[in-house]
Protein backbone atom coordinates (compact mmCIF):
# COMPACT_ATOMS: atom_id res chain seq x y z
CA UNK A 1 0.00 0.00 0.00
CA UNK A 2 3.23 2.29 0.72
CA UNK A 3 4.23 2.07 -2.96
CA UNK A 4 0.72 2.42 -4.60
CA UNK A 5 0.88 6.21 -2.25
CA UNK A 6 4.18 6.64 -3.74
CA UNK A 7 3.02 5.92 -7.15
CA UNK A 8 -0.33 7.60 -7.10
CA UNK A 9 1.90 11.09 -5.50
CA UNK A 10 4.24 10.69 -8.25
CA UNK A 11 1.43 10.84 -10.74
CA UNK A 12 -0.04 13.85 -9.55
CA UNK A 13 3.08 15.45 -9.47
CA UNK A 14 3.68 14.66 -12.77
CA UNK A 15 5.80 11.99 -12.37
CA UNK A 16 6.01 8.53 -13.37
CA UNK A 17 8.04 5.30 -11.77
CA UNK A 18 10.19 3.49 -14.14
CA UNK A 19 8.89 -0.15 -12.79
CA UNK A 20 11.45 -1.68 -15.20
CA UNK A 21 14.43 0.24 -13.18
CA UNK A 22 12.40 -0.88 -10.02
CA UNK A 23 14.13 -3.07 -7.78
CA UNK A 24 13.60 -4.89 -4.66
CA UNK A 25 16.27 -6.29 -1.98
CA UNK A 26 15.35 -7.88 1.13
CA UNK A 27 18.41 -7.45 3.81
CA UNK A 28 19.20 -9.69 6.36
CA UNK A 29 20.95 -13.19 6.93
CA UNK A 30 17.86 -15.08 6.37
CA UNK A 31 17.69 -16.37 2.75
CA UNK A 32 15.27 -15.00 0.71
CA UNK A 33 11.52 -16.80 0.78
CA UNK A 34 10.85 -18.43 -2.03
CA UNK A 35 7.96 -16.60 -3.98
CA UNK A 36 8.30 -13.38 -2.27
CA UNK A 37 6.98 -10.62 -4.23
CA UNK A 38 5.55 -7.01 -4.55
CA UNK A 39 3.40 -6.01 -7.07
CA UNK A 40 2.82 -2.39 -8.42
CA UNK A 41 0.46 -1.55 -10.96
CA UNK A 42 0.12 -4.46 -11.95
CA UNK A 43 3.94 -5.21 -12.79
CA UNK A 44 5.45 -8.05 -10.07
CA UNK A 45 8.77 -6.86 -8.68
CA UNK A 46 11.23 -10.11 -6.78
CA UNK A 47 13.69 -9.43 -4.81
CA UNK A 48 17.56 -9.69 -5.64
CA UNK A 49 20.40 -10.38 -4.16
CA UNK A 50 22.38 -7.23 -5.27
CA UNK A 51 20.93 -4.17 -6.28
CA UNK A 52 22.71 -1.07 -7.33
CA UNK A 53 22.06 2.69 -6.48
CA UNK A 54 24.16 6.01 -7.64
CA UNK A 55 26.87 3.47 -8.16
CA UNK A 56 27.17 1.17 -5.16
CA UNK A 57 26.15 -2.48 -5.27
CA UNK A 58 24.11 -3.39 -1.77
CA UNK A 59 23.87 -7.11 -1.60
CA UNK A 60 21.43 -8.75 0.80
CA UNK A 61 23.95 -9.31 3.91
CA UNK A 62 25.05 -5.79 3.60
CA UNK A 63 28.98 -7.09 2.56
CA UNK A 64 29.57 -5.40 -0.51
CA UNK A 65 31.27 -7.80 -2.07
CA UNK A 66 29.98 -7.15 -5.45
CA UNK A 67 30.92 -3.74 -4.93
CA UNK A 68 34.23 -4.78 -3.70
CA UNK A 69 34.94 -6.90 -7.00
CA UNK A 70 33.82 -4.11 -9.13
CA UNK A 71 36.25 -1.57 -6.98
CA UNK A 72 38.88 -4.10 -7.86
CA UNK A 73 38.26 -5.07 -11.68
CA UNK A 74 37.56 -1.10 -12.57
CA UNK A 75 40.84 -0.50 -10.28
CA UNK A 76 42.96 -2.60 -11.60
CA UNK A 77 42.11 -1.81 -15.08
CA UNK A 78 42.81 1.81 -15.02
CA UNK A 79 46.04 0.82 -13.38
CA UNK A 80 47.26 -1.57 -16.23
CA UNK A 81 45.95 1.34 -18.62
CA UNK A 82 48.71 3.61 -16.89
CA UNK A 83 51.47 1.00 -17.11
CA UNK A 84 51.96 1.22 -20.60
CA UNK A 85 53.52 4.76 -20.26
CA UNK A 86 55.21 4.50 -17.06
CA UNK A 87 58.54 5.00 -18.30
CA UNK A 88 57.61 8.55 -19.39
CA UNK A 89 55.83 9.76 -16.58
CA UNK A 90 57.47 11.51 -13.68
CA UNK A 91 56.69 10.29 -10.12
CA UNK A 92 54.32 13.14 -9.29
CA UNK A 93 52.14 12.46 -12.50
CA UNK A 94 51.99 9.05 -11.01
CA UNK A 95 50.65 9.44 -7.49
CA UNK A 96 48.10 11.96 -9.08
CA UNK A 97 47.00 9.74 -11.71
CA UNK A 98 46.65 6.58 -9.07
CA UNK A 99 44.73 9.11 -6.76
CA UNK A 100 42.61 9.92 -9.59
CA UNK A 101 42.22 7.41 -11.90
CA UNK A 102 42.55 4.13 -9.60
CA UNK A 103 42.30 4.77 -5.92
CA UNK A 104 38.96 6.89 -6.30
CA UNK A 105 36.94 3.69 -7.18
CA UNK A 106 37.67 2.44 -3.62
CA UNK A 107 37.31 6.18 -1.87
CA UNK A 108 33.94 6.79 -3.80
CA UNK A 109 31.20 5.86 -1.06
CA UNK A 110 33.76 4.07 1.47
CA UNK A 111 31.89 5.63 4.25
CA UNK A 112 28.99 3.17 3.38
CA UNK A 113 30.50 0.26 2.39
CA UNK A 114 33.90 0.40 4.89
CA UNK A 115 32.40 -0.12 8.18
CA UNK A 116 30.81 -3.45 6.94
CA UNK A 117 33.85 -4.80 5.30
CA UNK A 118 35.41 -8.42 6.29
CA UNK A 119 39.20 -8.71 6.35
CA UNK A 120 39.42 -10.55 2.81
CA UNK A 121 37.23 -7.62 0.92
CA UNK A 122 39.56 -4.96 3.01
CA UNK A 123 42.47 -6.85 2.01
CA UNK A 124 41.63 -6.65 -1.41
CA UNK A 125 40.97 -2.94 -1.35
CA UNK A 126 44.39 -2.60 0.20
CA UNK A 127 45.90 -4.36 -2.93
CA UNK A 128 44.87 -1.97 -5.16
CA UNK A 129 46.67 1.02 -3.33
CA UNK A 130 50.16 -1.20 -2.86
CA UNK A 131 50.59 -1.95 -6.58
CA UNK A 132 49.86 1.67 -6.89
CA UNK A 133 52.92 2.65 -4.12
CA UNK A 134 54.95 0.07 -6.58
CA UNK A 135 53.69 1.37 -9.59
CA UNK A 136 54.54 5.23 -8.98
CA UNK A 137 58.32 4.24 -6.43
CA UNK A 138 58.85 1.56 -9.46
CA UNK A 139 59.08 -1.35 -6.66
CA UNK A 140 59.06 -4.71 -7.50
CA UNK A 141 56.37 -6.98 -6.33
CA UNK A 142 57.71 -8.85 -3.49
CA UNK A 143 59.40 -5.18 -1.89
CA UNK A 144 57.41 -4.00 1.20
CA UNK A 145 55.65 -0.84 0.57
CA UNK A 146 55.13 0.58 4.01
CA UNK A 147 58.01 2.96 4.25
CA UNK A 148 57.15 3.91 0.28
CA UNK A 149 53.38 5.05 1.82
CA UNK A 150 54.93 7.21 4.50
CA UNK A 151 57.79 8.88 2.16
CA UNK A 152 54.35 9.42 -0.52
CA UNK A 153 52.36 10.59 2.55
CA UNK A 154 49.90 8.34 2.51
CA UNK A 155 47.37 7.02 4.21
CA UNK A 156 46.53 3.21 3.90
CA UNK A 157 43.06 2.16 2.79
CA UNK A 158 41.59 1.43 6.03
CA UNK A 159 43.39 4.82 7.76
CA UNK A 160 41.29 6.96 4.52
CA UNK A 161 38.54 5.20 4.84
CA UNK A 162 38.32 6.20 8.80
CA UNK A 163 39.03 9.43 7.50
CA UNK A 164 36.68 9.55 5.12
CA UNK A 165 34.21 8.93 7.96
CA UNK A 166 35.55 11.38 10.51
CA UNK A 167 35.14 14.24 7.63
Amino acid sequence: SALEKISKYSLNHGLQLDLSKTQMICFGRVPLAKGLSVKLNNEIIHPLKTVKNLGLALDCDLRFRNHVNSIVQKSYTALRGLYRNKNIMSQALKRSLCDSLVLSHANYADIVYGPCLDVHSSSRIQKIQNSCVRFICSLDRGEHISPWLKELKWLNMYERRRLHLAT
